[in-house]
């Protein structure tokens, strides 16, 4: 129910800049007790794309149903686009964190996309703003692992970005101002929260475990954490 578990929807369609200025704006105006968002983050990335500074190009296009259907196994059968370098020839698909074949990024270059290459190295793509991208890219084992910082731009910007479908990329973010809850209690939030998500899909009234003594459960909470339990 909505009284229960506000949930406020929100699409983003410029970029990770747009999202992550999104995210801090509903940090700093936050409404007690907290509030939960759900965003979808519409990535406009089928298109020509040329390195800035760097003698480069490359294509991100959608995988063809006939390479899905033979890649049984691989990172290319759960993704929907394909990086291809025009220059070299290399390629990769495009895996997102909910993929087994997704890499964690280097800290401090938070990416949508994971691009395993077909020559053992890896790269992660930031759509930094509409027509930017930024690329972090590390070598293969072979060439020892160097990590270099790239920007790539779209070739055509006048090309309109409507043209392909995009990529949806889904968030649910939730936020408690720390007088009503610490950062143990998120999980139980959560869990609730879509307990009420799958009681609604069917219609049903949900039961969520009653409320014990909180500072008996905040007790118990610490003691775990203390111990490592």
């Amino acid at each position: 129910p909505s009284a229960l578990a506000p949930l406020e929807f929100v699409t983003i369609e410029w970029g990770q800049d747009q999202f992550e200025r999104e995210l801090r704006k509903r940090r700093s105006n936050m409404v007690p007790p907290g509030q939960i968002t759900a965003y979808e983050v519409l990535c406009h990335l089928e298109d020509v794309w040329d390195y800035h500074r760097w003698h480069g190009r490359f294509a991100i296009v959608r995988v063809p149903r006939d390479i899905k259907a033979m890649a049984a196994g691989t990172p290319v059968e759960s993704a929907k686009l394909l990086y291809v370098d025009m220059v070299s020839g290399l390629w990769g698909p495009l895996v997102g964190p909910g993929s087994t074949h997704w890499r964690r990024p280097p800290y401090g270059f938070p990416a949508f996309f994971c691009v395993p290459i077909n020559d053992g190295a890896i790269m992660w793509l930031r759509w930094e703003k509409a027509d930017e991208l930024r690329v972090c890219y590390v070598n293969s084992p072979d060439f020892g692992e160097t990590v270099h910082h790239l920007a790539a731009f779209r070739a055509a910007p006048q090309r309109l970005r409507t043209v392909h479908e995009p990529v949806a990329v889904s968030f649910l973010a939730i936020g408690m101002l720390h007088a009503y809850a610490d950062g143990n209690s998120f999980l139980p939030i959560v869990q609730d929260f879509f307990s009420f998500y799958a009681a609604a899909q069917k219609k049903t009234v949900a039961r969520v475990p009653p409320l014990g003594n909180p500072f008996a459960d905040l007790e118990t909470r610490l003691l775990d954490t203390f111990y490592c339990r």
